[in-house]
Parts: structure tokens; C-alpha cells; sequence
């Protein structure tokens, strides 16, 4: 056991096989090149016939390596979050077939005057939020595999102002399982920001110039 987990090996380890007479945990181990690994330790005490302690048996199993592909998942499902919830795209995960809302992103909570609560659970047509008659073509399209690329549709906030708006959308399978990404952007956000783009573009061609 690495010197920073001695501490662990008594509380973590020892003191719940004591009292209990069994305990399984997984573990940091070092093996004798130094190299960290992860173990599953299965224990249980040993005791004779008058029922007194003599020692511990068990097993441990190396799962280094699925250990680290959970650790990999989990870090990219964190990075993934924090996009999604930073990026200016207002966003919204719903379910493929029934456009049940999963998950909404901070602006599009910003851009329908809606909280997070209000939306995860229910439909654009139970909340009224994309009145858009093309709608229910535009689902279809996606459900049939046609990615949308900058759609002029229309988002109405909780105030019930209809504010012009670009749509995008793409499936996405998470666990086996198909939702639509959806994504909006205000039109005069999207220009804003196109400006923005341009003047960046301007500023470093003329510093290449120079």
C-alpha cells in the first residue's frame, strides 16, 4: 500500500472486516516497479474450530485498466457538460421519438425566459416554446437521419414574445439510446457574433500584414 493510503488500509480495509467478518472495496495498490493499480479485494476472517481469530482470506483482482476506462468517462462526460452548458448556443437534448425534453443548457433558459425545471420532462408542444408550424416537419426530417443546418424558425419565451431565431440539429446515441441536439440561436445574436467574427478576422490579416 502507497504511504498515503495506510490511513485508508486501517479504516477503509482492516476495521470493517473486523466488524463485520466480511468486506469486499476496491483498493489503490503499488506494485514493486512503483506502477499504481486498482484491485477489488474480496475478505473474509478466518477463525478455527473454538471460533477464534486467526487471520484473513480473501482474493484481489486487478481492474486497472477498467478503472481507468471509467475514469476516461467520466472526465470526458464532465468536459462535455461544461461545453454544453457554457456554449452561447441556447441547447436542448430531447428524447428522438417523443421530443421529451432531457436536458437544457443555460442559454436557452436565457433565450425562452424558462428555468431548467420547467422544461426537463416535457415536449415543445406541452410548453409552447416552438409554436412554429414547421415544426413537426423539421422532427421528422431528423428522425429520418437528415442532420438540419441553420433553419429560420421561431422560439416564444415564457412571456409569450416571439423572438426569431436559426436552427440546427443532429442525433446523437447516448447508451445506445437516439436523441436530437437541438440548437438555437437569436438572429441578431448570430449576427453579433458573425460581426465579431469578421472584425477578429480583419484585425489578424492586418497584423499579418505588418
Amino acid at each position: 500500500y502507497p504511504e498515503d493510503q495506510q490511513e485508508f488500509l486501517q479504516t477503509g480495509v482492516i476495521d470493517p472486516l473486523l466488524d463485520k467478518g466480511h468486506h469486499e472495496v476496491e483498493v489503490n495498490l503499488r506494485r514493486k516497479s512503483g506502477e499504481n493499480l486498482f484491485a477489488h479485494l474480496s475478505l473474509s476472517l478466518l477463525k478455527d474450530a473454538q471460533g477464534r481469530l486467526q487471520g484473513m482470506i480473501g482474493y484481489a483482482l486487478d481492474i486497472t485498466d477498467p478503472k481507468q476506462t471509467q475514469t476516461a468517462l467520466a472526465q470526458s462526460e464532465e468536459k462535455f457538460r461544461t461545453i454544453f452548458q457554457m456554449n452561447p448556443v441556447g441547447l436542448v437534448v430531447a428524447a428522438l421519438r417523443e421530443g421529451r425534453i432531457l436536458d437544457v443548457n443555460g442559454a436557452f433558459e436565457e433565450m425562452t425566459g424558462r428555468n431548467r425545471k420547467a422544461l426537463v420532462g416535457r415536449t415543445f408542444s406541452e410548453i409552447g416554446v416552438w409554436p412554429d408550424p414547421g415544426r413537426r416537419r423539421l422532427e421528422e426530417e431528423l428522425r429520418r437521419g437528415t442532420p438540419l443546418q441553420d433553419v429560420e424558425t421561431t422560439i416564444r419565451t415564457g412571456s409569450g414574445e416571439a423572438r426569431d431565431a436559426v436552427c440546427s440539429a443532429e442525433v446523437i446515441v447516448i447508451e445506445g439510446v437516439s436523441f436530437a441536439m437541438w440548437g438555437w440561436l437569436d438572429i441578431p445574436e448570430r449576427k453579433r457574433l458573425e460581426q465579431e467574427l469578421r472584425r477578429s478576422r480583419d484585425e489578424l490579416e492586418t497584423r499579418v500584414k505588418e
